[in-house]
């Protein structure tokens, strides 16, 4: 289910959570705090949420993430409630791989014991209920063959059952590093879901290159807008169901009281072109009408379904709000086949898209009879722009600024 819609992204692990604080997933989290006390108006991570939910957990919208907030969000994403310590989604869970074995030496051990009494495989089986695991256990391994794999309990109740010893079908070691790790379980659910926002090529460059004092309106336009269009998808997304699902039987919707999350803002891409995006870490529980806290969006379908509109919704927030506020004008970009802030020359467009080491290509192509201007922005943008120190907003208009 990863990545089917291009800017939603489902969060299972933990170094997911640190690369969308602190931008680097292998961080410890003394580590991310210390990233969280460093941030900028470049650089931003924000709580979001809204409703029931969001009170219950202690968020407040709005409020920045600092670095006193790491275990917070942790727990958060962990499905734990902040504030009390309450599980409020239990995570999946499944048998860890080193728990399991391949099935298909079990099968073959039990097949040929059967033959050497002249019996059917199933004939060793005195009970229904073993017959039937292991009428499954043998539909699985023909139709999946030496890739299907089984928790070693599992084929230890299967020998058990037929009184047929399997161990010697499996190396000495493999058998012993499996029963070793019997009982072992790992997360494999989804914590949350990262839905990505971003604003055109002509936008991003348009609030970079802004005088000062109309920079920070766009900047704070654009978080608003953010925060906005994520409440306007938990009003979509954020609800839960109940009952069994499958086998002929449907899931009931049940309403949810809102979400909570966190988001973080930049306005630089990797290479550090102007790129203004968002990157939101919506928990994937809301605090249903019953009082039950379930995952959300129809086990996360709903919430990538969303993902283009979310995008859309954003874009189409802050060309309203920066047109209003008499700070951009708008119109369709032929070229891009989408609505672009217009003013935004073809030149400046083209050298704040390169990659450092294109760029750095491009002033060579120049030589020595380039313009100064094109020169001097040239060197600007291929210094090293992201590093250990987040720029300040003021830093990167200034690579950018002719």
């Amino acid at each position: 289910m990863d990545r089917l819609a291009g800017n939603v992204t489902p969060i299972r692990a933990g170094g997911q959570v640190a690369y969308r604080l602190a931008g680097d997933p292998e961080l410890e989290n003394d580590q991310v705090a210390y990233r969280l006390g460093e941030q900028t108006d470049a650089r931003q991570v924000f709580w979001i949420g809204d409703g029931a939910t969001a009170q219950a957990v202690g968020v407040t919208p709005g409020e920045a993430v600092t670095g006193a907030d790491v275990a917070r969000v942790y727990a958060l994403m962990d499905g734990v409630n902040p504030v009390t310590g309450e599980v409020l989604v239990a995570p999946k869970v499944a048998v860890a791989e080193s728990a399991k074995l391949p099935a298909v030496p079990a099968y073959d051990a039990i097949v040929w014991a059967a033959a050497e009494r002249g019996m059917a495989a199933e004939d060793l089986f005195y009970t229904a209920r073993d017959r039937k695991d292991w009428a499954a256990f043998a539909r699985q391994v023909q139709a999946q063959g030496d890739t299907y794999r089984v928790p070693v309990e599992r084929i230890e109740a299967l020998a058990e059952a037929a009184r047929v010893p399997v161990e010697s079908g499996y190396g000495r070691k493999q058998w012993g590093d499996a029963v070793a790790s019997k009982g072992q379980r790992v997360a494999i659910g989804i914590k949350g879901y990262d839905v990505g926002l971003t604003l055109t090529k002509g936008a991003s460059l348009g609030l970079v290159m802004a005088d000062e004092p109309q920079r920070e309106q766009l900047a704070a336009i654009a978080r608003q807008c953010a925060h906005d269009t994520y409440r306007e998808l938990g009003e979509r997304v954020a609800y839960g169901a109940k009952g069994h699902h499958g086998g002929g039987q449907s899931a009931a919707r049940i309403e949810g009281t809102g979400f909570a999350g966190t988001a973080t803002m930049e306005v630089t891409s990797r290479a550090g072109d102007p790129h203004v995006h968002f990157h939101a870490m919506i928990a994937n529980l809301t605090i249903c009408e019953d009082g039950k806290a379930r995952t959300i969006g129809s086990g996360g379908r709903d919430v990538l379904a969303h993902g283009a509109w979310a995008s859309e919704r954003f874009r189409m927030k802050y060309r309203e709000a920066t047109a209003a506020a008499g700070l951009a004008e708008w119109g369709w970009n032929e070229a891009t086949g989408e609505y672009d802030q217009l003013g935004i020359s073809a030149d400046a467009r083209a050298l704040a898209s390169k990659r450092h080491a294109q760029i750095a290509a491009e002033k060579q192509i120049f030589g020595p009879d380039a313009g100064k201007a094109i020169d001097a922005m040239s060197e600007r943008i291929t210094r090293e722009a992201k590093g250990e120190v987040t720029e300040t907003l003021a830093q990167v208009a200034a690579r950018f600024a002719v």
